[in-house]
């Protein structure tokens, strides 16, 4: 009797200690779920902070198309299908306008002066370039340098092609950076223009008028 007593206390102390891993096991199986899922769940939050970080790096205003100032032949049109600023192929006509470079601006980053732009015309060139660049601030003596220094075409070239199909909308970039003695700050007022060649001069062989629909500026946020 004794004998099958300490048989049945070893069967029990066994069960007992067979049940105790298996609960260990299950809560350390559950432990070992519940990091995995916080990590993944902070590997989330950290992706999704650093999307919005790199989304919320730049802004963008815009320039009113009919607000800005015209010279020898430009003019503005309204009306569906043909609407914006016009440029016509004689003359030299140009465009001018101003802006205050925003207070939350990255100081000396470049700003994109982007140009929406379409033409009545398939397969040929215009020549849009820049014709000044004026910038001033408080207490610093006004710009001196080059006239069109630190404005130029993103891509190098002054160059807009039609594409192949009838008035289909365009971009054209062009970039403001700092220039010799003055650098570009928050607060900066900027003037600056822009004016179509003639016809034969500067790669401009379309005949056609150049319709410039909008002006955005874009620039990187400190």
């Amino acid at each position: 009797m004794v004998y099958l007593k300490n048989i049945k206390q070893s069967s029990t102390t066994k069960v007992i200690k067979n049940k105790d891993k298996t609960l260990k096991t299950k809560h350390r199986v559950k432990s070992i779920v519940t990091v995995n899922s916080w990590i993944l769940l902070i590997g989330f939050l950290a992706a999704a902070t650093i999307t919005q970080v790199a989304s919320a790096d730049t802004r963008t205003f815009s320039i009113n198309p009919y607000g800005v100032r015209l010279n020898n032949g430009a003019t503005t049109t309204a009306g569906s299908g043909y609407a914006g600023i016009i440029l016509p192929s004689s003359g030299n006509s140009n465009f001018s306008f101003g802006f205050v470079i925003p207070n939350d601006y990255l100081p000396n980053s470049p700003i994109r002066i982007i140009l929406s732009w379409y033409a009545p015309a398939t397969g040929c060139d215009f020549g849009l370039l820049t014709s000044f660049v004026d910038r001033t601030r408080p207490n610093h003596p006004h710009s001196t340098a080059e006239i069109t220094g630190g404005f130029n075409p993103a891509n190098n070239s002054f160059i807009l092609t039609a594409p192949d199909t009838w008035k289909l909308g365009q971009k054209k970039v062009y970039l403001l950076t700092q220039y010799n003695e003055f650098d570009q700050q928050p607060g900066d007022a900027i003037l600056m223009g822009f004016y179509r060649s003639q016809d034969g001069f500067d790669g401009n062989h379309c005949a056609a008028d150049l319709i410039i629909s909008g002006i955005t500026i874009k620039y990187k946020t400190s």
